[in-house]
């Protein structure tokens, strides 16, 4: 089963997500944490403050009983209800912590002291033993029994005031909880300008890359950190600075039929393409008679001729390690030893031009008149200006030079599928061309006439090098149906 990856599914998945800044994601993070241990600091400082106060209150309890028990021993012992009567009345009146004394006697006698309602556990309860207890009931209530000589006498209960401790500890609390809201509101204002700080150079990043997605190079991020934030800014600004070098480099070799041959020679350059001189091979091919080829042919027919021989002729300068200068009209200007140097640009050169002639001959296209469609090719050495020449942004990479316009009027001397050069071209070195002579000629660029020859090859390696590449251009090269 093959799974296909839809970009669109999850672009719309991704719309359908609603959108939150990175800045509320923090803070609302960074607020639920703090509120977490707010709430947990707090539960733990007010389960702390209660313990102590209930031990304190303990204490406090126990020494109250200590004392309402020695001061009522006596009495009781001796059965002088008035005694205690009068004894506890005081104890109440001086212990403002004592809301309620309940004292039930062996005898069935009871006595209560402050007001309130007793509880049924309190009244029913019978204590022997002399240690302090809490009776488990609503309020703060704790019992002993009072004995003498080891003898009990009745249980004393009392309930202690709890509105005290419960408000210093409401107090407490709420001393916590407004402490708590001022760290929340201080969190969420250091993570509100944190948090902007970080996000500031990403949205910036984000805002980049969509003027980039326009074609926009000409600019560059602050790096103000030097964090990972910053290396990405300055990773950036390193791919900024190569993408504007790559498109001025495509700008400048965007005419050039093989501009990725060119463009490599300058990607390592920050300045771009300079000027220079060079020693180049210049061949020019065009079609004979291409006026008459064009009045008489209908308009698309004369397109598709000569876009199937430029197609072929293309393969074949590529194929001798040339390119392709441009098309002009019926004419094929192409280059050799540029930018890359060759050693025998001129045999390449020449080499190129005479596959070119035995593909006219094999592809055998015929005019409407009935002639076959042939092209005439001029090939001329020479040192020629290489730059970027234009006005703005119409400037195109040129080669400026005679070489150029001298090899373009001796592609006129010679015969259909002829090449045609000068005999100087040669004379540098060792070559394996018949040479034909073709009578001088007078031309603006020397003062002295200058042997025209027409090049012929005869060795059969060469001829076999020609054959292989005419034959690689039929087959990589699609022909149109008209023409197969």
């Amino acid at each position: 089963m093959e799974i296909k990856w839809d970009a669109s599914d999850q672009t719309q998945s991704a719309k359908r997500l609603a959108r939150m800044p990175l800045r509320w994601r923090w803070g609302l993070f960074i607020s639920a944490l703090i509120m977490m241990l707010t709430a947990g600091l707090t539960a733990l400082t007010l389960q702390t403050e209660q313990q102590a106060w209930s031990a304190n209150e303990r204490d406090q309890t126990q020494l109250l009983i200590g004392m309402i028990e020695d001061a009522v021993q006596l009495p009781m012992a001796s059965q002088d209800q008035n005694e205690t009567r009068r004894v506890l009345s005081q104890l109440i009146q001086r212990a403002p912590m004592v809301a309620q004394i309940y004292l039930s006697w062996r005898t069935g006698f009871v006595e209560s002291y402050g007001e309130g309602i007793i509880p049924p556990a309190v009244k029913k309860l019978v204590r022997k033993d002399a240690t302090m207890m809490p009776v488990a009931t609503s309020g703060l209530w704790f019992s002993s029994a009072v004995t003498y000589s080891d003898q009990p006498l009745g249980t004393v209960s009392i309930r202690l005031i709890s509105q005290n401790w419960r408000q210093q500890l409401q107090q407490l609390r709420n001393h916590l909880l407004m402490a708590a809201g001022a760290a929340l509101l201080l969190a969420l204002l250091s993570t509100a300008w944190i948090t902007r700080r970080m996000t500031r150079p990403i949205a910036a990043i984000a805002s980049a890359t969509a003027r980039v997605a326009k074609g926009e190079f000409r600019f560059s991020l602050p790096v103000s950190s030097n964090d990972e934030i910053g290396d990405l800014a300055s990773r950036f600004n390193r791919m900024l600075t190569d993408l504007g070098h790559h498109e001025e480099v495509r700008d400048l070799f965007g005419r050039y039929n093989r501009p990725e041959l060119v463009a490599s020679q300058f990607e390592d350059s920050i300045e771009g393409v300079i000027a220079q001189k060079c020693e180049v091979s210049m061949l020019n091919v065009s079609m004979v008679d291409f006026s008459g080829f064009a009045s008489q042919a209908h308009p698309d027919q004369v397109t598709a001729v000569l876009n199937q021989y430029f197609d072929l002729f293309h393969f074949v300068v590529n194929a001798f390690d040339g390119h392709v200068h441009g098309d002009i009209g019926d004419s094929v200007m192409a280059v050799f030893n540029h930018p890359f140097p060759l050693r025998n640009h001129s045999e390449q050169a020449a080499l190129a031009a005479l596959a070119m002639a035995q593909i006219c001959q094999k592809l055998n296209i015929c005019r409407p008149n009935g002639e076959r469609v042939a092209f005439r090719m001029g090939m001329h050495r020479g040192e020629v200006i290489i730059g970027n020449i234009g006005a703005g942004k119409h400037q195109g990479f040129t080669l400026i030079g005679d070489v150029v316009k001298v090899a373009m009027r001796l592609s006129h001397l010679g015969k259909p599928n002829q090449l045609v050069a000068l005999d100087s071209t040669f004379s540098h070195g060792k070559h394996n061309f018949e040479l034909r002579d073709l009578g001088q000629l007078k031309m603006k660029e020397s003062a002295t006439p200058q042997l025209c020859v027409r090049m012929v090859v005869r060795e059969p390696n060469l001829r076999m090098r020609i054959d292989e590449v005419v034959e690689q251009a039929f087959d990589q090269v699609r022909l149109q149906p008209e023409f197969s």
